[in-house]
């Protein structure tokens, strides 16, 4: 097959590719690092022919020109996933809906449920064998393109052209139009600095962690110093299997402490959905073959966390149902809270927590897999 042929074909000006909308239409922009702006760019000055275009997105850094433009919603109607900053405030100026929703579940619904008529979204620069790389976006990105009726890629030269277990990439024979053009530097998160009681929080957490542990360091105050304290302390061999990639594991890895080596999924590779932080986080991840980025629904559900058995060990008992020793268990790292506060209320899992325990935003994963699902317990 002559690639750069069927490339030079679908090769467009932005302008060219969004007259694909129509009104009436359902347009992606994906999320985060695939937020396409030359095509935004575009969509936006076609705002007096369009009306009641409504548009998906989430976790954009902004700005979205087609929300922008259009204060009164008349001709686009953004809606988020998952608000970034700059959505909160869109949100708050009703210039942004909310759609509530359980994260790890975005590619079901897509599969299931969503109608997409046009997906826009940035990729990398096309390789020999005419794949596009989904680069830092790749949690939800594949699931959007597989339910679009038309497919526009906006070629990124600054994106970091990213490894995958699957899903990570989408080939040229897949795609409607291509759209090239200059971009700004990629948009960075910087690290936040701890406060005192997320570095207590997070002095609480750290004895509890083990060698070997596989660890879902989120993004915040928290999170970072933990990661930064693991990668200062004498533990070895950490695994990353994670939702969202962030500067800690460039903490880690650069300490050695990040080896991937004792995990019984994706052995030898830490596992992300998508990712955002720093240049130096971009830089890490570029051709990167200890990364391997995938889908969110296989990177965070339940049936993933099988990444460790070092430590089997018993879940407490919870209602009707308790572990059993050989039963995957999701530990998440959690405080006590005080007597008298433990539910025995339950419901079907999505990950086994602990009764009596609060959420933060780190996870460890240990366990092994009987492919028996534990109720979860919740708290009151």
């Amino acid at each position: 097959m002559d690639y750069q042929m069927e490339y030079r074909q679908k090769l467009v000006t932005p302008q060219e590719a969004v007259k694909a909308v129509k009104s009436g239409d359902w347009v992606d922009y994906t999320v985060a690092l695939g937020f396409p702006s030359l095509l935004d760019q575009a969509l936006a000055e076609r705002r007096d022919e369009l009306y009641d275009v409504k548009i998906r997105g989430n976790l954009i850094f902004g700005p979205i020109k087609t929300v922008e433009c259009d204060p009164k919603r008349e001709h686009f109607v953004y809606n988020s996933w998952h608000c970034s900053g700059y959505e909160r405030k869109l949100c708050d100026q009703g210039l942004c809906s909310y759609i509530p929703m359980v994260f790890h579940n975005v590619v079901p619904y897509y599969r299931h449920f969503i109608k997409v008529n046009v997906a826009m979204l940035c990729v990398t620069p096309m390789d020999r064998h005419g794949y596009f790389s989904l680069s830092c976006s790749t949690g939800t990105s594949k699931g959007i393109v597989e339910q679009a009726d038309v497919v526009i890629v906006e070629i990124n030269e600054k994106l970091p052209r990213v490894n995958g277990g699957f899903g990570d990439c989408v080939h040229i024979s897949e795609v409607d139009y291509i759209v090239e053009g200059e971009h700004e530097r990629l948009p960075e998160v910087p690290v936040v600095p701890a406060t005192e009681t997320e570095r207590k929080i997070a002095e609480f957490i750290l004895p509890h962690i083990r060698n070997g542990a596989t660890l879902q360091l989120g993004i915040g105050g928290m999170p970072t110093v933990l990661g930064q304290m693991l990668a200062q302390s004498d533990l070895k061999d950490l695994g990353m299997h994670t939702e969202l990639c962030t500067d800690a594991y460039v903490d880690l890895h650069e300490a050695g402490k990040l080896t991937n080596r004792l995990k019984k999924v994706f052995p030898g590779k830490g596992v992300a959905g998508f990712a955002f932080g720093t240049d130096r986080l971009y830089d890490w991840l570029d051709d990167n073959r200890g990364v391997a980025f995938c889908p969110l629904d296989p990177s965070t559900g339940a049936s993933a966390w099988i990444c460790t058995d070092r430590y089997p060990r018993k879940a407490p008992a919870c209602g009707r149902s308790a572990a059993r020793e050989d039963s995957w268990i999701s530990c998440w790292v959690h405080l006590p809270l005080p007597a008298g506060r433990r539910s025995s209320a339950c419901r079907p899992p999505i990950q086994t927590k602990p009764a009596g325990s609060i959420r933060t935003s780190c996870l460890i994963s240990r366990g092994r897999s009987s492919h028996r699902p534990v109720p979860r317990c919740t708290t009151s």
